[in-house]
């Protein structure tokens, strides 16, 4: 089975380009029946030459296959002699190749095994027939190699009954080139007669076609014929004919003349003269223009105003054409009337309306200009006449740069054309503001804001551009004085500790992205005290200013100095090493030292503490520059006082350690005064019409400070984990819970979740403690769910295992919460006997914005389903990301936007699920 041949014309280049499109397929139907043969016959031959025979067939095949699609898309090419020769080749490639199966024949094979070699070829060779039904010559560069060789090996067999087959087989390879010449002739004849029906039918077709476009083409001529005929009787226009001459009287009108009340008989039959119908103060314009007319023989238009039937008056447009004799002489006048009252009526309308605006305009506070689309000025209010000194008479019609002559803030130059400059600046955003500086005619400066708008017509085309501005000069000066306030210190002048962090953190940007080296300074004055207790505070005040000047000039121009509160300064030191900062330091420590400061007759010597912290890539952020600088001028502050320390990691963890002490003591003070409370927040399904009963909740912790005031678990508990408190901070927790929910009377109606740190879940005693307040109190270990953090659960995998399994034995639940953030999320999840997973927040929080946190998501969601455990996405706080969850098929939803902590004393026995997700997410849940 192969491809059509190549090289035919007419007819049959149509019956090859037909076959040449099934070509592939055939070709694959021919591999496939050697494939077949190959695993009849491979257990019966010894030799290994029927793979390497396979292995040509699929080869030729391959090749045959790749040249028909090729040529499927470039048809052009049956018409070239060269792809017929290389398909005759491949044609002859391809047979000789099956015609090799004759050397697998042996009489020794079994008698099946030679009927599958034999029908093969002879069936190769029917198929093929199909193929070149086109050109039947390339037919037998194909048959003669495939059945030659086997008609030969018939005939030379010694064994007698192999002789009827092979002749047989040469009757065949005679029979079947005639067939191939008949079929092609037989379908090329066919294909002639359907090619005759399908042109006589093409010319029917046309014919019916031009009889329909005659037809259709009449039908049109007629209606247009009707239109204009009742068009000429009822239309707005009527037409006339009257005589030179006289007060030229009416010889024809049409009868739409109703329309001004009079009737056409009854014209011409009182044969009223035209300038009867004309308003006495418009004749003589008429007149005018008909000596006009007569003069050059030209058309005439006018409008005047026209006498009806009922005395009253109506403007009309007249048309009129003269007509001449061959003498040149005036005979009559032909030509139409139209009523256009409508048209005065809005074009009065529009002149009271522009009569309003420009009094309006001319009464408003805003400075006004309007201009043509080419930008000439049409109108100035008294406003802006007095910002720009131009009056309103020499301003029109000037260029709008001339008059609105501005400085752009924003550009940086002055605005050539004003309009399109605003334009690109502000875009699509038509109550956009810019400001600048306006220019007047006699030098004075204004500072305005200015915003332009397109006026438009009717038709929403652009016929002019308005420009209102505003002085905002004392505002400016106002704005500014109170910007430079929020930035400075009002006693010294220096920046203030707002600025100065807003400076810190541009240099802080510098250092991590391009590399460079920066220095903080931090100063503390050791006797500032002692000034303001012994002298009062006005002394204080005078020391801080004559030091601020002390400080400016032992410093470089490009250093920073600002007051940070009280006697405290900082100095950002740009482009400088550390040993260069000690250097300027030393000098402002030993400035100040010299420095005697005399009030009241009395002398006081000034010290400073001086606390250096470099910045580099390093860096993390300014809180932690600014605290390292405390602590490195507190530790100044410890060694002496009057000296520089320059910021050691050992600074920072002894500060760490510092902080924690102490949080750990106000964790235990807290716990002895019952200064714990607890909080919840709802957990709520995301899914939209879930059903869903029972409630779930999450127990939270919060710690009262001394004056009353919360404080969130992040600040105390890190300190708790490390000084081994959380065990008893979790006891208090639940507890609490427990002896909450019994009092409430719950049973099973709300699922209640408690978080345990990772020093609990390793406690047998905690284990044990838990144990025993599920048997002292009446409530229900199937309502509870601890939640565990991933990082807890790793650190001792056995034991968390050990802990959980102990209490899923009783009924509690299990979540594994900040799930995803660890190294190895789900190599631990088979170990863990959890039954829902807490997406980490932080994956939530971006996901609409981050693909990778959504991938991430998506991840846990499909694993966690995939082990039949359920999900609860944390932090959610938009609808966007809501219905986001919604499509990844996220089970629940915990967040500031389903609800925000609230004391667990509130929550209300009546409030089901159903309630929160309607109070909470409103009705577009």
């Amino acid at each position: 089975m192969n491809n059509a041949p190549f090289g035919t014309t007419g007819f049959a280049h149509e019956l090859e380009s037909v076959l040449i499109k099934i070509a592939p397929l055939l070709q694959l139907m021919s591999f496939g029946l050697g494939i077949l043969v190959f695993f009849v016959v491979r257990n019966q031959i010894d030799s290994n030459g029927i793979y390497l025979w396979l292995f040509g067939l699929g080869v030729i095949s391959l090749i045959r296959y790749a040249g028909l699609v090729y040529c499927i898309n470039h048809l052009e090419l049956l018409s070239r002699p060269g792809w017929k020769y290389l398909h005759n080749f491949t044609s002859f490639l391809s047979g000789s190749i099956w015609g090799m199966l004759v050397f697998f024949l042996d009489p020794g094979l079994s008698i099946e095994t030679q009927l599958v070699i034999y029908f093969a070829l002879i069936g190769v060779s029917i198929g093929a027939l199909v193929a070149h039904a086109a050109k039947p010559v390339s037919y037998l560069f194909f048959l003669l190699p495939v059945l030659l060789p086997l008609i030969i090996w018939s005939f030379l067999s010694l064994e007698y009954g192999y002789f009827w087959p092979g002749s047989l087989l040469l009757m065949f390879v005679i029979a079947l080139p005639v067939i191939a010449w008949n079929s092609r002739q037989w379908i090329l004849k066919l294909a002639k007669i359907k090619g005759q029906n399908e042109q006589l039918h093409i010319e029917i077709n046309r014919m019916n076609e031009e009889l329909d476009v005659q037809a259709e083409a009449r039908v049109r001529a007629e209606k247009e014929q009707d239109r204009d005929r009742h068009l000429f009787r009822s239309g707005p226009v009527v037409m006339y004919r009257c005589s030179a001459g006289g007060n030229w009287p009416l010889e024809w009108i049409s009868a739409n003349v109703k329309q001004f009340g009079y009737s056409a008989k009854t014209i011409i039959d009182r044969n009223m003269d035209f300038a009867d119908w004309i308003h006495p103060e418009d004749l003589s314009d008429v007149e005018s223009k008909i000596l006009v007319m007569e003069d050059i023989g030209a058309d005439f238009r006018i409008d005047f105003r026209l006498k009806k039937q009922d005395k009253s008056y109506c403007w009309v447009s007249v048309y009129t054409t003269p007509i001449f004799d061959h003498f040149g002489v005036l005979t009559r006048m032909d030509g139409y009337i139209l009523d256009v009252s409508s048209m005065y009526d809005i074009n009065e309308a529009l002149e009271k309306e522009r009569e309003l605006a420009e009094i309006t305009l001319k009464s408003i506070g805003d400075a006004v200009v309007t201009t043509s689309t080419t930008g000439r000025i049409e109108f100035v209010n008294e406003a802006a006449e007095k910002i720009t000194g131009w009056t309103a008479a020499e301003a029109r019609y000037k260029p709008l740069s001339d008059v609105f002559k501005v400085h752009s803030d924003v550009l940086g130059q002055w605005l050539d054309d004003p309009i399109n400059n605003f334009f690109a600046e502000a875009g699509e955003n038509e109550l956009m503001q810019l400001q600048g500086e306006l220019y007047a005619l006699d030098g004075t400066v204004s500072v305005i804001t200015y915003n332009v708008a397109p006026i438009r017509d009717v038709q929403d085309k652009i016929i002019g551009y308005v420009i209102v501005f505003h002085d905002v000069t004392e505002k400016r000066a106002l704005e500014e004085e109170l910007e430079y306030q929020a930035r400075h210190d009002a006693l010294t002048g220096l920046l203030n500790r707002r600025e100065f962090e807003t400076r810190l953190q541009l240099m802080l940007n510098s250092a991590i992205k391009a590399g460079e080296e920066h220095v903080l300074m931090y100063i503390d004055l050791d006797q500032f005290k002692l000034v303001n207790d012994t002298c009062g505070h006005s002394a204080g005040d005078e020391l801080l200013k004559q030091l601020t000047q002390l400080f400016r000039e032992t410093l470089r121009g490009s250093d920073v100095l600002a007051r940070l509160g009280g006697d405290e300064f900082g100095i950002l030191l740009p482009g400088c090493h550390i040993e260069k900062a000690e250097e300027i330091a030393e000098k402002i420590r030993n400035a100040a030292k010299s420095f005697r400061f005399i009030w009241g007759g009395r002398s006081f010597d000034v010290g400073t503490s001086i606390g250096l912290v470099p910045l580099d890539k390093h860096s993390e952020s300014i809180e932690a520059l600014m605290s390292a600088a405390d602590v490195a001028c507190y530790a100044a502050k410890d060694l002496g006082r009057n000296r520089v320390h320059v910021y050691l990691e050992s600074d920072k963890e002894m500060h760490r350690r510092r902080a924690e002490m102490d949080w750990a003591s106000r964790v235990r003070q807290a716990l002895e005064e019952q200064r714990f409370h607890l909080y919840y927040q709802d957990i709520v399904p995301v899914r939209r019409n879930e059903p869903f009963t029972t409630r779930h909740i999450e127990v939270l912790l919060r710690m009262r400070d001394e004056s009353g005031n919360d404080i969130l678990p992040g600040a105390y508990l890190p300190s708790a984990e490390r000084y081994n408190i959380m065990p008893e901070l979790d006891r208090w927790v639940i507890k609490s819970t427990f002896e909450w929910y019994e009092s409430e009377g719950y049973s099973t109606e709300m699922l209640v979740a408690i978080n345990l740190s990772g020093l609990t879940i390793n406690s047998s005693s905690s284990l044990q403690y838990i144990k025993s307040l599920f048997q002292r109190y009446s409530v229900s270990p199937s309502s509870f769910c601890f939640e565990i953090t991933e990082t807890a659960a790793i650190s001792n995998l056995s034991s968390a295992a050990a802990f959980m399994k102990e209490l899923r034995m009783l009924g509690c639940k299990f979540a594994l919460d900040d799930f995803g953030s660890g190294l190895s999320s789900f190599a631990y999840l088979k170990t863990l006997p959890v039954d829902y997973l807490k997406i980490d927040g932080n994956f939530v929080l971006d996901m609409l914005d981050d693909k990778i946190d959504r991938a991430m998501i998506s991840a846990i969601n499909d694993v966690g389903h995939t082990m039949s455990l359920q999900t609860i996405a944390e932090y959610v706080e938009t609808e966007g990301v809501l219905k986001e969850l919604e499509r990844l098929d996220v089970d629940f939803a915990q967040g500031y936007l389903i609800s925000r902590p609230q004391p667990l004393e509130k929550l209300k026995r009546e409030e089901t699920c159903k309630m929160i997700i309607e109070q909470k997410m409103g009705s577009g849940y």
